[in-house]
């Protein structure tokens, strides 16, 4: 999960590919954070919702954005890797999926989530955005909230 930390992902491609012997392979994970509902579409006065927009933004203002470009399997073939794979998985926010598997990612998703949502925050929101304090602890402690009791349906995707 590099994603918000590269400025340049050619160049980190071509540098992986570079340093791999041949028939190597490079595995990626990242997570996509935008929020998706199995109930159709989010209102966006909700805090999850307002949670990535603003990161996304502030993200994508300091030259390192958090979300997987469209072209990115291009990008793998420009630097020279081939046999390309893509596998998106669901990962639910809390545990609503009949599936077990998905309960229990849900159930460790939501557990870093809450964990790690002010780490995630602090920074871009408040030096780049410029957001008051006290405005970004607010919607963190909201975001929390309605990781708790409120977020039926709600998955983003790994």
């Amino acid at each position: 999960m590099l994603f918000g930390s590269i400025e340049d992902w050619p160049g980190l491609y071509a540098k992986c590919f570079r340093h791999l012997k041949p028939g190597a392979h490079f595995e990626q994970v990242e997570m996509d954070f935008e929020p998706r509902s199995a109930n159709g579409p989010l209102a966006p006065n909700f805090s999850l919702v307002q949670w990535y927009n603003l990161l996304m933004t502030a993200m994508d203002q300091c030259g390192k954005p958090m979300r997987l470009p469209p072209n990115n399997s291009d990008r793998l073939r420009a630097a020279g890797f081939v046999n390309i794979q893509e596998e998106v998985i669901r990962v639910p926010l809390t545990p609503w999926s009949r599936d077990r598997h998905e309960q229990d990612m849900a159930r460790w998703f939501n557990l870093g989530m809450m964990h790690g949502i002010e780490g995630y925050s602090l920074a871009p929101l408040l030096r780049i955005l410029r957001m008051p304090e006290e405005d970004v602890r607010d919607l963190i402690t909201r975001l929390k909230s309605d990781m708790l009791l409120v977020m039926p349906r709600i998955y983003c995707r790994l």
